[in-house]
């Protein structure tokens, strides 16, 4: 009995360590080409954003700040990017109009906005560049926590991890009601 109880400990402390190793840093929601981005960047970013849109799925702001940067060095390459100062006025302004307070920016807020403004000036100005942008977001080496899923690198979007042994009941639904909770991380 004790040569089992020992293997159990020993598996577990096997498959533990794989895991973890397998995981991102601690505090860390995703990894772009050796670029982090914080869990707090992201929390802070969606409890800036909620009060604004109404609602803000963190899955869908990840996505946002993993491609922010590429939009926004191509925007300023094209001659079409927005100043942070710009934004800042933007976003306090939808602040007013919603009648929520004016905030304190956090940077990542300011860049997933700035992103956005340089995306859509990228499609209207510069197609070609718009177009680039996308190719380097296909070839980035992109690491999600497990806790949002993964990155679809075709679809440009995190999707749900699903685990075939794991069979979820009715009730075990996710924050955002998209799915069965699959906290397991993967292999990528």
């Amino acid at each position: 009995m004790s040569h089992v109880r020992a293997a159990l400990v020993a598996s577990t402390v096997v498959v533990g360590a794989l895991l973890a190793g397998c995981s991102a840093q601690p505090g860390t929601a995703a990894v772009v080409d050796g670029r982090t981005v914080s869990q707090d960047s992201l929390d802070r970013t969606v409890a800036e954003l909620t009060p604004l849109l109404g609602e803000a799925v963190p899955r869908d702001v990840l996505v946002s700040l993993i491609a922010a940067p590429l939009y926004i060095e191509a925007a300023e390459e094209s001659g079409v990017g927005v100043s942070t100062v710009e934004i800042r006025d933007q976003l306090d302004q939808v602040a007013e109009q919603v009648g929520a307070e004016t905030a304190d920016w956090s940077e990542s807020t300011i860049e997933l906005v700035r992103s956005s403004f340089a995306a859509q000036n990228l499609q209207g100005e510069d197609p070609e560049a718009f177009a680039a942008v996308t190719e380097e977001l296909l070839a980035a080496d992109i690491t999600v926590n497990p806790r949002y899923g993964r990155f679809d690198h075709e679809a440009r979007e995190i999707v749900p991890i699903t685990w075939p042994w794991i069979v979820a009941g009715p009730a075990a639904e996710d924050a955002e009601g998209t799915g069965p909770v699959q906290d397991s991380p993967t292999t990528e």
